[in-house]
């Protein structure tokens, strides 16, 4: 018996160039996560969904106070190293010219676009059906 493996041609998935794996590699190494744990940190969905198990079966008036420690590090992801790795990832995998708020507008622009062909094409199919009886 023969085993096929199919593989996508390499135009599919672009592949990453030396530069960049070497300063995904550096920033990997900047952030330092030396005794982590995913063990560590209680999943915030799982204790709301515990806290109001507690509220129903104790009758509590209000549901305790759920703090989030899978947030990021903000203070220890400011650190100029780190900031100066970040950045010179971003420039090896976007390029020099990337404006990130440009490309967030145009996202944000092709979603309102989409949106507004809906709730037109729901208008249409609502006028539509009026006439039915």
């Amino acid at each position: 018996m023969k085993l096929l493996i199919h593989t996508a041609p390499e135009s599919v998935a672009p592949c990453a160039t030396e530069e960049q794996i070497k300063k995904g590699s550096t920033l990997n190494k900047r952030i330092d996560l030396r005794d982590f744990s995913v063990c560590q940190f209680a999943n915030p969905a799982l204790q709301r969904h515990y806290g109001a198990l507690q509220v129903f079966a104790l009758g509590d008036d209000e549901m305790p106070v759920i703090k989030d420690e899978i947030l990021p590090d903000e203070e220890g992801l400011s650190r100029p190293g780190v900031v100066k790795a970040i950045e010179e990832f971003k420039t090896a995998v976007y390029g020099e010219n990337y404006n990130e708020e440009e490309e967030e507008k145009a996202a944000h622009g092709a979603q309102a676009d989409g949106a507004r062909k809906r709730k037109a094409i729901a208008e249409k199919a609502a006028e539509e059906s009026k006439s039915y009886d």
